[in-house]
């Protein structure tokens, strides 16, 4: 289904009802934007949310999923304003 605008599509398709719209520029602190082309290996890039971005605070909570939110309601995204990175992959013997 397509709609003529994104207020439209919020109002007649129920599952979209809590979008929230956001720009890519200016969506992640430091600065990550799309890669030109998709084809070529990419540097990982930190995809924290800006703290501007009207993705703070608006998702929904999620019991054993989102606990431990910071502020009024979850951030949309991977990672929660403030919070610390997680570690990913092998981690040094001790």
């Amino acid at each position: 289904q397509r709609y003529a605008t994104f207020d439209a599509m919020k109002a007649k398709a129920p599952i979209e009802k809590h979008a929230t719209q956001v720009a890519i520029e200016g969506l992640f602190a430091s600065g990550a934007l799309p890669p030109a082309d998709g084809n070529k290996q990419q540097e990982t890039a930190d995809l924290r949310l800006a703290p501007s971005t009207p993705a703070i605070d608006s998702g929904l909570p999620l019991p054993g999923f989102n606990d431990g939110f910071a502020g009024k309601a979850p951030d949309l995204g991977a990672y929660e304003l403030g919070a610390p990175l997680p570690h990913y992959g092998p981690r040094p013997i001790k």
